[in-house]
């Protein structure tokens, strides 16, 4: 009996032994690995969810890669190296845990709450391009409360669509990715777009419909575009505050765009041959190094973007209508300012702007000055800059101050801080006789020859041309360079 204890003991020990080797062997390969989880994109999920986990060498193999949730392995959507997207299982609250090979690393706690009764969820895409199409999706879910996990696409031909109603698709709850509605020229109302709390992004193109709700929409992470609906005279919003692209065109009898108010981070804005009388986008705060384009907005009198401090680019042309502008915390324009074909008198909207790539005003019928423009004194981009082409020769962009065709212009009184600036061409603007704001930087490129850039024609052929460094020509009294530097000779 004593010799058979002793053996059990024995026995113990070295499976002991054995577990604590095998501990410190995982927890140095975890060591070597630098595995880590560091968060979680939501701790509140329910089945279904698209929850996206944050932290390092996750690496790029989906299939040596598992993430439980309290012990129920979920299904990977997505992989990078620092994040993993994945569906949530039915599971209940816990820990979530990340398996990597064969090891595993502990993430943060969630917490587990059951669908309502009757939910379902449809993983990929749903794509519906007729109307048979939607009532057998219809029918086929009668009675369940639909979460999809992969884009709804309604319509397709461009040619004709038998859609006429999509009533029944009020049961569709949430969108993780795309919601896209396209070619739909018999389809006027979308109801059940008030019942979507979450969507990845939105895209309306190329239909009949006359409103667009979104009542319950909570979140929005993806892009919102509308485009080519010529009935389209209404669009809500609960609350919009984030975007990626925002593109809004094409949409003649779409004049309130009030929804817009509240967005406080987009990526690039684009708003063009619309509506729209007013635009006050003053919560923007973020725009990602990005860009805003208004163009063909025939309508709009007024633009207000007060708290932005910086942007790649801003081009606005083409508004007639365009008297108040409104920009009065930015400070940088890294890209370019184009100005054209609007009716400011002044640029009072860009009282703090103190740096900028490149400036082109044009054709503004109303401006007589650049005042507003005090504060500006840099210029950082170059005269000539390669814009890459995927595959092909770069286009190059020109940058400088361009000032043409300003019927009433007279001055260039608040451009006269102004240095470094790599080309000047000023042309056509029939009454500026004050050149005196711009003596120093006109004298500065007298001396300069012109520069040499890339070219694509229509044709699809790339060329050479130059442009001259100083260009003054039919401004005010003076029809030419020579003329003009007789009278900066004269400033004082």
């Amino acid at each position: 009996m004593k010799r058979l204890l002793l053996i059990t003991l024995l026995l113990l020990l070295v499976l002991t032994s054995c577990k604590k080797e095998n501990l410190v062997s995982n927890q140095m390969v975890d060591r070597s690995l630098q595995v880590t989880v560091s968060g979680i994109s939501s701790s509140n999920i329910s089945e279904g969810s698209i929850v996206t986990l944050y932290g390092t060498n996750f690496g790029n193999s989906i299939s040596r890669v598992t993430v439980f949730f309290n012990g129920i392995s979920g299904m990977i959507i997505s992989l990078t190296d620092t994040q993993i997207t994945v569906m949530v299982p039915e599971t209940s609250s816990g820990l979530v845990n990340v398996k990597v090979d064969s090891k595993t690393v502990k993430g943060p706690t969630f917490v587990f709450t059951y669908p309502a009764p009757g939910t379902s969820y449809t993983t990929g895409n749903v794509i519906l391009q007729s109307q048979a199409d939607v009532s057998n999706f219809i029918a086929s879910n009668k009675g369940k409360q639909i979460k999809i996990t992969g884009n709804l696409v309604i319509g397709g031909d461009p040619n004709y669509s038998d859609i006429i109603t999509v009533s029944g698709l009020s049961n569709i709850t949430s969108v993780s990715g795309g919601i896209l509605l396209h070619n739909l020229n018999r389809l006027v109302d979308v109801p059940f777009l008030n019942t979507i709390t979450t969507a990845g992004s939105i895209s309306v193109y190329n239909s009949a419909v006359s409103t667009l709700n979104f009542r319950n929409l909570k979140s929005l992470t993806g892009e919102f575009i509308l485009y080519n609906l010529n009935k389209l005279s209404e669009v809500s919003f609960s609350e919009l505050t984030k975007v990626s692209e925002l593109r809004i065109t094409l949409c003649p009898l779409l004049n309130d765009v009030s929804f817009l108010n509240n967005i406080t981070s987009a990526e690039s804005i684009t708003l063009g041959i619309s509506g729209i009388t007013s635009l006050q986008m003053d919560k923007l705060t973020n725009l990602a190094e990005g860009s805003i384009m208004i163009s063909g907005c025939e309508s709009l009198s007024n633009v207000s973007f007060k708290s932005l401090t910086k942007i790649s680019n801003i081009q606005l042309y083409s508004c007639s209508k365009l008297s108040t502008i409104n920009f009065g915390a930015l400070t940088t324009v890294s890209d370019k300012l184009r100005l054209q074909g609007i009716h400011l008198i002044d640029l009072s909207g860009f009282n703090m702007l103190k740096t900028t790539g490149s400036i082109s005003i044009s054709n503004n019928p109303a401006l007589a000055n650049f005042h507003g423009l005090e504060l500006l004194t840099t210029f950082t981009t170059p005269a000539i800059v390669p814009r890459p082409r995927a595959g092909v020769n770069p286009v190059d962009a020109i940058n400088g101050i361009y000032i043409s065709n300003n019927a009433i212009l007279s001055s260039l009184k608040g451009l006269q801080n102004i240095s470094g600036v790599p080309i000047i061409y000023i042309a056509g603007n029939k009454n500026l006789n004050d050149l005196c704001p711009l003596k120093a930087e006109i004298t500065a490129l007298k001396a300069i020859p012109s520069f040499t850039y890339s070219t694509y024609s229509t044709q699809g052929l790339y060329g050479k041309a130059t442009i001259q460094a100083l260009t003054l020509q039919n401004n005010g009294n003076y029809t030419n360079d020579a003329d003009a530097f007789a009278a900066i000779a004269m400033c004082r």
